[in-house]
């Protein structure tokens, strides 16, 4: 050493970082230890017997107690149980979700965000999405500082190679490189670390789809409404507005696809019922109230005949059905008649408005001078009953109606010595004995426009009304025809105004949102797998970096010129080397840090093998 130069003191301590071992805190029996193991020869220390690697770990706390080792947030016990903890939980939430959404049939969603598609629908896909972000983001921060700290976990353990400790970078490598660079190196807990940050790309798309959108057939609590009719006669049904407004609609029907009114459908009328259009904007209600079942009971007659007038021309039809009669003279200025009579019934027949009715259609044939002529007879009859309906809320139309038990209170409807006397009004025939002319033009409106809408009906059939007839076709038509008049009749003259509580039930089709099962067990399955990996590893990782002691965050330049500060690894290296040539200089040489100082030094120089042994299984597999 020259004059000039000034001599360096290696145990002096860098201002700033903790490196004195003779710190007069420590008591003489580590002073005397340390200078024990500072006097060895490299070869002496070698021989030197060590127990076990507990040993090894002592004798470190022993020596630095003043140097608190640095250790990653991701990588602090406190993290790793939170995060643990977290995954936990999250999957028990998703089991116990699944329960209540088999349970509960779903949740209820606002109409707004009932679409699966636009804006609103990432309402429902977006939460799962960012805890599951959050879970993968959190592990792969972890993941990071586990790459990070395996060079210098190598360098505790020391008598390591370049490629394995200051050569080493998992953190700029892709995930699955990483993870087989890692498996390679037999750095398996960074392998699996790598592996479970790429499995964790695949939770992110499936969370999106843990839940969907049904539309399902929701029952409602049941409501309290008011019904305002009752079974009954009418006490104004001999006005005949009934009728021919009845006769009218059918028409329309017909014509002009007219829907049918309230509470009628098919052969059912039922009593008017209050429909909550304010509960529900739309669905079906279900009720059970009064209604009458009208039977047209229509068929053809047992025989019929046509034969031309003697003196003048015309036809006469005639035929009979159940015992009971007809007779019908039709002229002969028309290629189309039609019309509809009562029916002469012996032993003791009903008053003309109960008889039997038959309505007739004649079509002449430009083949034939016979012209062909129908008779479908009808015997119309109701039945009183207590229904159960289902009305469509927003239009309140009837859409079903089926016996629930039979009608049993009283009513004049059925009264024996009443007017109706169970019996079905044919709507053809009336009494107009007292009736005034008003009266007698409804009648007749009633009787023609029920025809006209059977002929329309007719008309429209396939081949006209001639091949009706021909085909027997005419019947069905008929039957049609006739009970929804008499259903229409029945609406108006069978039903009193009444008023009486009623207890509804409300379907409605409801928007609800469920959990996929398949996805819920899934991702119940990884977050499980994810926290039973995650505990392994840190519990693993914990282990072996016991034997680190680093008193600063590594990832500076910083503390990186502070790991090799006066160290000769700083005298073998250049800035001007390339990645290929730090190879070639580092390749053959070895490295561990000294505990000590900190620094990293390189086999050979001076605290190389001067500071705690740490040869155990574990460090003698990962420095082979």
């Amino acid at each position: 050493m020259s004059e000039g130069d000034t001599k360096v003191d290696e145990n002096a301590a860098i201002p700033g970082y903790n490196h004195n071992i003779l710190d007069p805190r420590i008591n003489n029996d580590v002073h005397i230890a340390r200078a024990a193991e500072h006097s060895m020869l490299p070869h002496e220390l070698s021989n030197t017997p060590v127990s076990s690697e507990k040993q090894s770990l002592s004798m470190v706390r022993e020596i630095a107690p003043r140097v608190k080792p640095w250790t990653p947030i991701p990588l602090r016990r406190w993290y790793a149980i939170s995060l643990i903890i977290f995954m936990v939980l999250v999957a028990a939430g998703l089991q116990i979700a699944l329960h209540f959404s088999i349970v509960q049939n779903g949740w209820k969603v606002p109409s707004e965000f009932a679409a699966t598609t636009g804006i609103m629908h990432y309402v429902y896909t977006l939460p799962p999405v960012a805890v599951a972000m959050i879970i993968v983001a959190l592990w792969a921060w972890t993941d990071v500082d586990i790459k990070r700290m395996q060079p210098y976990i190598d360098l505790a353990y020391g008598n390591a190679p370049a490629s394995r400790t200051i050569l080493l970078d998992y953190s700029n490598q892709h995930a699955a490189l990483a993870s087989v660079s890692a498996y390679r190196h037999s750095h398996y807990l960074v392998a699996l670390s790598s592996f479970m940050v790429l499995a964790g790309l695949a939770i992110q798309p499936l969370a999106a789809s843990l839940f969907t959108l049904k539309q399902i057939w929701w029952t409602s609590p049941s409501l309290n409404v008011t019904g305002s009719q009752s079974l009954g006669l009418d006490p104004n049904f001999g006005n005949l507005t009934a009728f021919s407004a009845a006769a009218g609609f059918v028409q329309a029907s017909i014509l002009y696809n007219a829907t049918v009114p309230n509470f009628v459908h098919d052969i059912w009328a039922i009593a008017d019922v209050q429909v909550p259009r304010n509960q529900v904007a739309n669905g079906t209600m279900f009720a059970n109230t009064t209604g009458v079942r009208s039977n047209s009971n229509c068929k053809a007659g047992e025989s019929g005949s046509i034969v031309p007038f003697t003196n003048e021309t015309g036809f006469t039809m005639s035929g009979t059905s159940n015992g009971c009669s007809v007779t019908i003279p039709t002229p002969s200025n028309s290629s189309l008649q039609y019309g509809v009579e009562v029916v002469t019934c012996p032993n003791s027949p009903p008053p003309d408005p109960f008889k039997p009715v038959v309505f007739w259609t004649l079509a002449q044939s430009s083949q034939s001078a016979t012209p062909a002529f129908s008779l479908v007879y009808c015997t119309p009859t109701i039945e009183l009953f207590n229904a159960a309906v289902s009305v469509a809320l927003q239009s309140g139309n009837l859409l079903n109606a089926t016996i629930a038990s039979n009608f049993t209170q009283s009513s004049n409807l059925t009264d024996p010595n009443g007017l109706i006397q169970g019996r079905a009004m044919n709507g053809v025939a009336f009494d107009l004995s007292n009736a005034d002319p008003f009266v007698q033009q409804r009648a007749q409106a009633a009787r023609v426009g029920l025809t006209e809408a059977l002929i329309q009906r007719a008309l429209k059939a396939p081949g006209g009304v001639l091949n009706q007839i021909q085909s027997f076709g005419m019947i069905g038509l008929t039957e049609h025809t006739y009970h929804l008049y008499l259903s229409l009749v029945a609406k108006e003259n069978y039903f009193v105004a009444n008023t009486a509580p009623l207890v509804v039930g409300i379907k409605t089709v409801q928007p609800r949102l469920f959990m996929v099962g398949v996805t819920t067990h899934i991702l119940t399955g990884a977050l499980f797998a994810y926290a039973i990996l995650g505990t392994a590893i840190h519990v693993m990782h914990y282990r072996t970096r016991e034997l680190i002691v680093l008193p600063r965050n590594p990832g500076t330049l910083a503390s990186a010129a502070a790991f090799t500060a006066r160290s000769n690894v700083a005298d073998v290296l250049d800035g001007h080397l390339n990645e290929v040539e730090l190879s070639r200089v580092l390749r053959d040489k070895r490295f561990k840090i000294d505990k000590t100082t900190g620094r990293i030094v390189m086999e050979g120089e001076k605290g190389y093998g001067t500071d705690t042994p740490l040869l155990s299984p574990r460090a003698q597999n990962l420095n082979n």
